[in-house]
Parts: C-alpha cells; structure tokens; sequence
C-alpha cells in the first residue's frame, strides 16, 4: 500500500514538472512571439546611446568650427584680391594721369624751366667750389708764410674772392636770361670771362712760370681750368634751355591756338547746322506751297508772277502758322479764308509730305 502510494506521489510529481515545463513554455514562445517581430524593427538599431550622441556632437561642433575658419580664410583671401585689384586700379589711374599730365605742353615747359634751374645751380656750386680751391692755391703765391693773424692772409683769399663774384654774376645773369627766353649777346660775357680766367690763372700759376716749376704751374692750374669749363659749359647750357623754352613756349602757343580754334569750329558747326535745319524747313514748306498752288491756283495767277508769288506766300504762311502750333480756326481768321480752305491745304501738304493718304503736319 505504501509502494503504491509513492508511485502515485512520483507520478503526480511528474505531471506537475512536466506540466510546469509546458507552461514556462508556453510563456516563452508567447514572450517571443510578442518579441521577434519588435526586435526586427529598424527602429531598435537606429536609436543611439548616450556616448554616440556627445560622439557625434563633438564631431558636428568641430565641422562647424572648420566650416567658419574656411569661410574666414575664404572672405579674408576675397578682401585682401579685392584690396590688391583695387591699389592696382589705383595704380593704373594714377600712371594714365601721369603720362596725360607729362605728354601735355605745360608740363613739358615746367619740366624744361626746373631742369634749367637745377643745372644752373649744380654748374654754380661746382665753379664755386673750383673758385675755392683756386683761392687756396692763390693764398699760397701770396703769402704763403703768413698766419691768420696776418692781414695778409686774409686779403690773400679776398683776392680770389673778387673774381669769385665776378664769375658768379655772369653765371646768374645767364641763368635770369634764360629763365624770360632772352638771348644774351655772348661775345661780351666771353670777353669778361676771358678776362676773368687770366687774372685767375696769372694768380694761381704765374709765379711757378715765372720759375720755370713747370710741374707745380701745372697743378696750380687745374683749378682755374675747371671754372673755365664750367662757365663755358653753363653758357652753353643756358642757351640751349633758352632755345628748349623758347620751343617749348611756341608748342605752347599753338595747343592753345588749336584749341581755340577747335572751339571756333565747333560753334559755327552748330551755327551752321542750326542754319541749314532752318533752311531745309522753310525750302520744304516754300516746295509745298508751290506745288499746292501749282495744282489749284487758276490760270491767270499763273500767267501774273506777282500774283502767283503773293498766293504761294500765304499758303506757307498758313502751313508754317499751323506748324507752329497754331489753330485752323484762328489761322482761317488771321488769313480771311474759310476754315474749309484750311484744312484742305493741311490734307494736301499731309498727302505731299507722307506720299500716301490725307495728314496733318504733325505726322510729318
């Protein structure tokens, strides 16, 4: 009885885990049944954790940061061609001006008159720098043992000095001369310069020729040969200016002329053309009228010239009333003739002028 009874209990026990086992099964497969087409979503794989999205933040952070440098590299390198395209245009403006401004006589004149007045002043402080060094050889002739306490010495120099001035006055009278276009009578300054440079060689090389120093009359020339060749060469250089402004002078002269008479040209242009419009108008209208009385003026003012004339005059008279503005009403009772008669010279001059049907003067 007791076997049996056990056998019963391991049966039911069994039943009851088998039973139990279905049924965690079956909550299983309803579990996955419920589960399997949810974790098929596309849904489940798009959603991203925490970490991928501060990842991609960071990334979209740093885009954006690269983005705004190159768009700051981009705008700046934009900026910087258009400063350079501008200075350039700057540049080019300002070299047409400058090749406008220097290709023009007056500038030509100015350029000739400053560069006269530079080479005289280069030529003047050359001869007076050749002037001293002669005063220093002139010092040593004369007192060549004094000292500054000596008078002497002093006047030594004050006797080049003399000729200095001398020298130096020729040279701003050629200078002025040239400066008002006068041309100087050269045979007089050549006489006092001739004059000028044998007290200044007689001073500073006669005593060594007179010694027979050849050597030392040889280097106490140099200085007065120098002045000599400066005043020659500036002479000459004034005159040439002189003729170069007096050139430059008459260029000058007829750029203005031209111009002048370019302005003269233009306005009898239009003088001109204002006249033969004028003419053209009236010869069109005088045509007109002819033609109209030629058409419907009767036989015996065509045989009488002045009556012929006297009619062709009031029908341009009427046709120019009405060109200018004029109304057939009060033209009809400024002339004395119908209105009718008017407008039928309008329709008229209208066909002639247009070749095709009746019209006003305005159309033409």
């Amino acid at each position: 009885m007791a076997t049996k009874t056990l056998d019963e209990t391991s049966a039911q026990e069994r039943n009851s885990k088998a039973l139990n086992r279905v049924e965690r099964l079956s909550a299983e497969l309803d579990e996955a049944m419920v589960l399997a087409p949810m974790q098929a979503r596309r849904e489940l794989l798009d959603v991203l954790s925490d970490a991928e999205r501060k990842t991609d933040k960071e990334k979209a952070q740093k885009l954006r940061e690269l983005r705004r440098r190159q768009e700051f590299r981009t705008t700046r390198a934009e900026i910087r061609a258009q400063g350079r395209a501008a200075r350039a245009a700057m540049r080019r403006d300002a070299a047409e001006r400058r090749l406008t401004r220097i290709s023009t006589p007056e500038y030509r004149r100015l350029q000739a008159y400053q560069r006269s007045v530079w080479s005289s002043r280069v030529l003047i402080i050359l001869v007076c720098i050749a002037l001293g060094w002669a005063a220093v050889n002139v010092q040593r002739n004369l007192a060549p043992h004094s000292t500054w306490t000596d008078p002497l010495w002093w006047f030594s120099f004050g006797a080049e000095a003399i000729v200095s001035g001398f020298v130096v006055a020729l040279m701003l009278v050629s200078t002025t001369a040239t400066s008002v276009r006068l041309e100087l009578d050269r045979s007089k300054a050549v006489t006092f310069e001739v004059l000028l440079m044998t007290v200044t060689l007689a001073m500073n090389s006669g005593p060594h020729v007179v010694a027979q120093d050849w050597g030392t009359a040889a280097k106490f020339s140099v200085a007065p040969a120098m002045i000599g060749i400066g005043m020659a060469l500036h002479g000459w250089i004034s005159s040439r200016y002189s003729e170069i402004l007096a050139k430059a002078d008459a260029d000058l002269e007829r750029a203005d002329a031209a111009a002048l008479d370019g302005n003269h040209a233009e306005l009898d242009r239009v003088e001109v053309e204002g006249e033969t419009e004028q003419e053209s108008e009236e010869l069109d209208l005088r045509h007109l009228a002819e033609t109209i009385v030629a058409e419907s003026a009767p036989t015996s003012a065509r045989t009488s010239s002045d009556e012929y004339d006297r009619i062709v005059d009031t029908v341009e008279s009427i046709l120019r009333a009405y060109e200018n503005g004029d109304e057939p009403v009060d033209i009809s009772h400024a002339f004395n003739v119908n209105e009718a008669d008017v407008w039928r010279l309008i329709d008229r001059a209208g066909e002639l002028v247009n070749g095709t049907a009746p019209a006003h003067m305005t159309a033409a």
